[in-house]
């Protein structure tokens, strides 16, 4: 039985099957990227954690390797861009909260951390396995060290926050990010996260959105999935904060539901298009720009969670 990266003990199930043909041409067509390396076999499987409901591509061996990145940093100019909106959320968030020490596990150049330690009293560092990323980070004056977290925890430092963006959806050993974050936290911690959220319309609907799917993306995190993983790791949920989506994401999702045959998507599409109208017709702008976003929720999430005593 195929056990789960959130314990590795746990049973999980097949959810689907997948034509690894397929998600290769994929890459290669909308990125010039070939991935072929990453699928030995002809197929392979989206699965579920029984008792978390977490899901994530199998086998292990579909983790993206560093050159994924650097290939897609050149073929998308704003794919480390600073800030994005989990980098504000969080932001605001860490305003109230009382951190003094703070680690950044992925930190890519150090955007974020290097604007905490110009605009706030906060120690920060971070981990970059990029050695390239990492170089410019100690040029920008940071303190950036190029090693895997479980060698960061030998060094017997510890932080009231860490945090991470876009990474965890990256790592399939899930069990070994949370238990050594946790280790690295001092007493009553935290731990700040942001993931693609993979319950919106676009990704639940899209099972081949690209970049949702290995070996880009290994796991599938939704609110309902954080919630239960933190309790596995007796982490108290401070708070889960999900980004509206934008216009231009709602027409591209109407869009997407316009060209499917499948009768729920259809009916989404149109009865969505007549509020649409008559928003339109009678001027009412919060329909729009409140109603609508809180009815499609947006492609990221970000959790806070406290370790407890």
């Amino acid at each position: 039985m195929i056990k789960s990266p959130i314990d590795n003990i746990s049973n999980t199930e097949l959810v689907e099957e997948f034509d690894s043909t397929k998600i290769i041409d994929l890459y290669l067509k909308d990125y010039g990227i070939d991935v072929s390396e990453y699928f030995q076999k002809g197929k392979f499987q989206l699965r579920r954690c029984i008792k978390t409901k977490y899901r994530f591509f199998y086998p292990e061996t579909l983790e993206g390797k560093e050159k994924l990145y650097i290939d897609l940093h050149k073929n998308r100019s704003t794919y480390y861009r600073f800030p994005k909106w989990e980098h504000q959320t969080s932001l605001d968030i860490i305003k109230n909260l009382e951190i003094s020490e703070l680690l950044e596990i992925g930190c890519a150049t150090g955007d974020f951390i290097y604007y905490l330690k110009n605009n706030t009293k906060i120690q920060c560092s971070g981990i970059e396995l990029n050695k390239n990323a990492a170089d410019f980070c100690k040029i920008r004056g940071l303190n950036v060290y190029d090693e895997i977290i479980e060698e960061h925890k030998n060094r017997g430092l510890k932080y009231n926050l860490v945090c991470s963006f876009q990474v965890l959806e990256h790592i399939y050993d899930v069990n070994s990010f949370f238990i050594n974050s946790l280790n690295l936290l001092d007493k009553n911690g935290y731990i700040i996260f942001g993931v693609p959220n993979s319950n919106p319309y676009l990704y639940y609907s899209d099972k081949f959105h690209t970049l949702n799917l290995p070996p880009h993306h290994i796991g599938l995190w939704d609110k309902k999935t954080i919630i239960n993983v933190a309790s596995h790791f007796n982490l108290e949920v401070i708070r889960i904060q999900i980004e509206n989506p934008t216009i231009d994401e709602i027409n591209k999702i109407l869009t997407f539901w316009a060209n499917e045959t499948q009768l729920k998507f259809r009916s989404k599409y149109l009865i969505y298009k007549f509020i649409i109208k008559i928003a339109d017709i009678f001027n009412i702008k919060s329909i729009k720009t409140k109603v609508i976003p809180q009815l499609i929720k947006g492609r990221n999430i970000v959790a806070v969670l406290k370790k407890r005593d």
